[in-house]
């Protein structure tokens, strides 16, 4: 159907007031549509200047970014997530984001993208990525769905895309591995002390302890944080009296004692303060060793050496009774004859 071509107006038989008239509105009307014409200009300048800049801060983001289809296939990459997978982005483009997933991650990878499919709120995951050149490195991925009204180049998505935000989070990894490893050195060692160990706050809770505390009160050292070291070998309602973890809290100084708990154990125990490093007393360290054998063997020992001071006593008062003779050092029996004494 063709457009009808309406005629302009023939104006030469107008009068001049209305031409003129008609002149003005007509030159009013276009320096309105200058003005529109400018702000659209305007506006258009500012839009892409907006849009370069997004594409920028998109772009050289410190975290990769990447836009995968329902089927895990790469739509949009910035240039840090290119860099991530030392890949240039054009190549990106349709590649499945499986492919830079390590063996060992794959199963993660999966369920993630799984479940980022069926949720609305943002899913989060640990994985171990592979570059193209085959090194890998850890890397954290945060990810949330949006429509996609418009399928990808063609490809079904099941009408959603997946944005994922990825950081390579090695060096963190890395120190959080030596963190465990070193907890693990600490936790063996502590656990191979026969004594008891305990880091407590000022308020006498245990922060940690290690086997042997919890072996001498029948508990695992899990089941002792938080509670009071007195509670727990002594009285559960007040400190011990002469407390040398209190001490220790108000001289800063290392405090010792030997202490004797209601279960009749004796324990010499000391108490070693602990500073951060701007100074501060953050926690005390109970060491205490159980010497219960040793004391009993102790005052064992001190029984048998008094009772032999006083048979030596006794002997030395008989010594007194005997007829000795002074010269030749015989005893004379009731016969009268002498029996020579041995010298020793």
């Amino acid at each position: 159907m063709q457009e009808k071509v309406i005629d302009p107006p023939d104006v030469s038989t107008l009068p001049t007031k209305e031409l003129q008239a008609l002149v003005h509105e007509l030159r009013v009307h276009q320096i309105e549509l200058e003005i529109q014409n400018e702000e659209l200009r305007r506006v258009q300048f500012e839009l892409e200047a907006s849009r370069d800049e997004f594409q920028d801060l998109y772009d050289f983001a410190p975290v990769g970014y990447f836009t995968v289809s329902g089927k895990g296939l790469i739509v949009e990459a910035n240039l840090t997530g290119a860099a991530l997978l030392r890949i240039p982005r054009p190549k990106l483009n349709k590649m499945r984001f499986g492919h830079f997933v390590a063996p060992e991650s794959e199963s993660e990878w999966y369920q993630h993208l799984i479940d980022a499919a069926k949720r609305e709120e943002k899913q989060s995951c640990v994985l171990t990525l592979k570059s193209e050149g085959g090194s890998s490195f850890y890397a954290r991925l945060e990810s949330i769905r949006m429509a996609a009204p418009i399928e990808p180049q063609g490809e079904n998505s099941g009408g959603y895309l997946v944005r994922i935000a990825v950081s390579d989070i090695t060096k963190r990894k890395m120190i959080e591995n030596a963190l465990v490893l070193s907890e693990a050195e600490k936790t063996a060692i502590l656990n191979g002390i026969t004594a008891n160990i305990a880091f407590v706050n000022d308020k006498l809770e245990i922060i940690w302890v290690n086997k042997t505390a919890g072996e001498s009160v029948g508990r695992s050292p899990k089941e002792m944080i938080g509670a009071t070291c007195h509670s727990l070998w002594a009285d559960p309602e007040r400190p011990c009296e002469n407390c040398p973890t209190l001490k220790a809290f108000q001289t800063k100084k290392p405090e010792k004692t030997i202490m004797t708990t209601p279960d009749g154990r004796v324990w010499d125990e000391r108490a070693e303060p602990v500073f951060d490093n701007k100074g501060n007393l953050i926690g005390v360290v109970e060491l205490a060793l159980d010497v219960t054998e040793r004391k009993r063997l102790e005052e064992e020992k001190e029984k048998v050496v008094i009772d032999l001071e006083k048979a030596l006593s006794q002997v030395k008062k008989l010594s007194g009774f005997l007829p000795i003779c002074a010269s030749c050092k015989k005893i004379r029996d009731d016969r009268g004859i002498g029996a020579r004494l041995k010298n020793t």
